[in-house]
């Protein structure tokens, strides 16, 4: 580990203004709802999820409770278990002894959603949270819970999980820290008692289902763990929350969990092993609210499929008028297996470094309270660095950091290989949403990947590699596309693959289980892979990764060529939705797929050039130089580049048509299309896209000046109605943003910025679950979605050094 918990002095934690507050009682101002019923939405009680980088995510929302899960391997689930909460127990002789939970009321999943029985009715449920704030700035969030007649104590939780840049061994780890501190600001000495109780989920997270699953429960048991602390810090006293598995082979979903506390002189920790969390919850509450500990009991029944069993850990401690402490507990899961739909096994990365029989919850357990403050200040020192000197709003960096928390929540999985060989050939995905579940789909990966080059470069290029033997491959069998009904080959050597696979498939091995179009013709995907390695090979200086994948871009440069119908250099589309706007057709050359096979010829030219490769530079120089000139003479109008050539609606303005230009220029090539041309379109969709559309409130429309065919032809066959039209698209609302700013037209793209910030952190209630799109009415769709990550690229200013962090 790069980071220790060497002594420091005990301080309050300093909250960054940056971050993003709610008080835990508030609600958003619109309650949004998904466009259609089948979609994902798990409601706005979100938070800034735990969990390393592929070892799933555990959502603790702002009010406190637990509810979202992405444990298992490509799936969201949304529940909440009432007995998965912190209580505090707060006892001085000036006053009556109070114990609260602490959450704002009876914990549920949704607002408004009763359950059908309320358990743990001992408990307390009585806290008002008055003044009580979460705030949160990934990975961090913190909780406060101020000092009130009700409650005699200042308390604040920091919450993290160690995503530390740079650090694939922390940012691997299945820990979450809960770092309490607290203050007696009274005149009297109080006798306080923290409690963590936590249900043993142990072979919960190995079905595909949406919900808590039932009746997995058999063989779950508890036990009391106790393990001293190397230089004397203290011991790790908790309880594992795992399974009697007989010995039987470790399946996804087996292993164990843990909660535990940091025992000290000062700080005591007591256990209660073992109760059912479906019922009243007594047996925990009745000792720890009359005595502010727990029994240390360490019976547990050995669980029957319908019986559920959880466990409580409780640290006491003294305060005297004035005096601060600080309490560290943490939660840990150890499962190490991931299994998708196809049947092959997968081990997580962070196995290669506690091991892979799913034994080793108290081992991370101990990591956690050793090294949390070290791993603490490592996030506030990133914090720092990537705010610096302050220049811009403080919602812009709560948008910056806050979009991050796809790299734990995007359904993420990192592996350490196959069960079957274990440490060949790993694997790291982000899904593009739960609602269209394809691994590192190409079209989004484009956006969403800045994050990772900056901060973890060789996940990054662990993703562009696969790309690239994905590309000189093909899968020898047919997909059939419930859309249109036509039958395609799955994958063509010398087309970039759409995605990795989906999670009920066979990731990453099988590749494009999109098949609402045939991928194999999109114009747009080849381009940015191409785009993407020329990135990554300025942003890493790395020469490897160019020569590695150097096949890939000139099979995907020659594949990509033969859509060039008329042998003008400029690629055509064919009148299908054949790019990203799989719903939208164009035809002809397009400003959009043109732009980004002009930007990919002049990256691919550079590349030749750095490799010596003069032969693909003749051949291709004087392509890259026709395609530019076709570019500029068949899509300029006089006022803008035109949607297309040949299609129904030639001049509408699609919000990010120059997506490809802007990509070229950000990697060096400044000299694709004219300047006061590029500038001059960009301030053009400004003005008819966002400011015209709904008084600018909302972001951007995607399309405007779309006329849909009148009468019945292939065009026509795409029952498009508002999807990918009048919609905001987050995403593309913020690359549109990159662009303005890139042209110099900082206050368009802060108000575009700004308002995409609005919409999803202020008035819609849909942070940490930014949408694909959303409706002028208050609709969604999608949650949860890739595209939003590219907000990461406004921090680009040199792109060759963007591998040490965003400058």
């Amino acid at each position: 580990m790069t980071c220790d918990n060497a002594p420091s002095p005990i301080l309050w934690p300093q909250i960054p203004r940056q971050a993003w507050s709610k008080a835990m009682t508030a609600s958003p101002a619109v309650m949004p709802e998904p466009v259609y019923a089948t979609l994902h939405d798990g409601g706005p009680w979100q938070g800034i999820p735990l969990g390393g980088f592929g070892t799933g995510g555990i959502g603790r929302g702002y009010r406190g409770a637990f509810g979202r899960w992405t444990v298992k391997a490509g799936c969201l689930k949304h529940f909440c278990m009432p007995a998965n909460m912190f209580a505090v127990r707060v006892a001085s002789d000036a006053g009556p002894t109070r114990a609260v939970a602490l959450h704002p009321g009876y914990p549920e999943a949704r607002p408004g959603e009763e359950s059908g029985r309320k358990v743990m009715q001992a408990w307390d449920w009585s806290y008002d949270a008055a003044g009580a704030m979460y705030h949160g700035l990934f990975p961090k969030a913190w909780y406060e819970y101020p000092h009130s007649p009700a409650l005699p104590l200042e308390l604040t939780c920091e919450q993290f999980s160690p995503v530390i840049p740079h650090d694939y061994v922390a940012t691997s780890l299945p820990v979450g820290v809960f770092a309490w501190h607290a203050r007696n600001p009274g005149k009297s000495k109080v006798r306080v008692s923290l409690l963590f109780s936590f249900v043993n989920m142990t072979g919960w997270f190995s079905t595909f289902g949406r919900g808590r699953p039932e009746h997995l429960n058999a063989g779950n048991q508890n036990t009391p763990v106790s393990q001293r602390l190397a230089d004397g810090l203290g011991t790790m006293r908790g309880v594992i929350l795992g399974r009697d598995r007989q010995g039987e082979p470790l399946t996804e979903g087996d292993g164990q969990f843990c909660i535990a506390a940091l025992e000290t002189d000062r700080h005591a920790v007591s256990v209660h092993t073992a109760f059912d969390p479906m019922g009243n919850g007594a047996r925990v509450w009745k000792p720890f609210s009359r005595e502010g500990r727990l029994s240390n009991d360490s019976e547990s029944p050995r669980a029957i499929p319908v019986q559920h069993v959880a466990g409580a850990v409780c640290v006491s401690f003294d305060l005297e008028p004035g005096e601060t402490t600080c309490v560290p507990m943490v939660l840990t899961w150890d499962l190490p297996v991931i299994e998708f739909g196809s049947g092959r096994q997968h081990l997580r990365q962070y196995t290669r470094h506690v091991g892979a029989d799913g034994t080793h919850a108290g081992d991370l357990a101990c990591q956690g309270l050793v090294h949390w403050r070290g791993w603490s200040e490592a996030i506030d020192a990133w914090h720092r660095d990537v705010i610096g000197d302050q220049s811009r709003p403080d919602w812009y960096y709560s948008l910056l950091l806050n979009e991050a928390y796809l790299a734990v929540d995007g359904l993420t999985v990192w592996t350490d290989g196959t069960r079957d060989a274990p440490g060949e050939d790993p694997f790291f995905g982000v899904i593009e949403c739960p609602d269209y579940p394809y691994y590192c789909t190409l079209d989004l990966w484009v956006y969403g990947s800045f994050f990772f080059l900056a901060y973890w470069p060789e996940l990054e290029k662990n993703v562009i590699r696969r790309f690239a033997r994905a590309i000189l491959h093909a899968d020898d069998f047919s997909r059939r596309s419930p859309h249109t009904g036509e039958l395609f080959a799955s994958k063509v050597k010398g087309a970039a693959p759409h995605d990795f696979g989906e999670p009920e498939e066979d990731p990453p091995l099988v590749c494009n289980s999109y098949v609402h179009q045939d991928s194999n013709r999109w114009k747009d995907l080849n381009c940015q892979y191409v785009l993407a390695l020329y990135r990554d090979v300025l942003g890493s200086n790395d020469t490897d990764l160019l020569r590695d994948c150097w096949p890939a871009v000139t099979a995907a440069i020659e594949y990509l060529a033969g859509f060039d119908t008329d042998g003008d250099g400029l690629i055509e589309n064919d009148g299908t939705p054949d790019q990203t706007m799989d719903n939208i057709p164009m035809k002809g050359p397009s400003s959009y797929c043109g732009g980004l096979w002009m930007a990919a010829l002049g990256a691919a030219v550079k590349m030749a050039g750095m490799l010596d490769d003069h032969r693909f530079v003749s051949a291709w120089g004087p392509r890259s130089e026709s395609a530019a000139k076709a570019f500029d003479e068949r899509l300029w109008n006089g006022e803008q580049y035109r949607f297309d050539t040949e299609g129904h609606s030639p001049d509408a303005l699609f919000i990010d048509a120059l997506f490809g230009i802007w990509y070229g220029r950000l990697c060096g090539l400044r000299n694709l299309l004219p300047e006061d041309r590029y500038r001059a379109h960009l301030l053009r969709v400004y003005e008819y896209n966002v400011l015209a559309f709904d008084d600018g409130r909302l972001g951007g429309a995607n399309i405007t000046g779309w006329h849909p065919p009148v009468r019945k032809n292939a065009e026509s066959a795409f029952n498009t109605g508002d999807c990918q039209i009048s919609e905001v698209l987050s995403g593309l609302n913020i690359s549109f943003a990159c662009q303005l700013m890139d042209a110099g037209l900082d206050e368009e793209a802060m108000h575009v910025l700004g308002v995409v910030y609005n919409v999803v952190y202020r008035e819609f209630g849909l942070w940490f679950r930014t949408p694909a799109a959303w409706t002028r009415d208050g609709r969604f769709r999608a949650i949860m979605n890739l595209r939003p990550l590219v907000v990461w690229a406004l921090e680009v200013r040199d792109i060759s050094s963007v591998g040490s962090g965003v400058s």
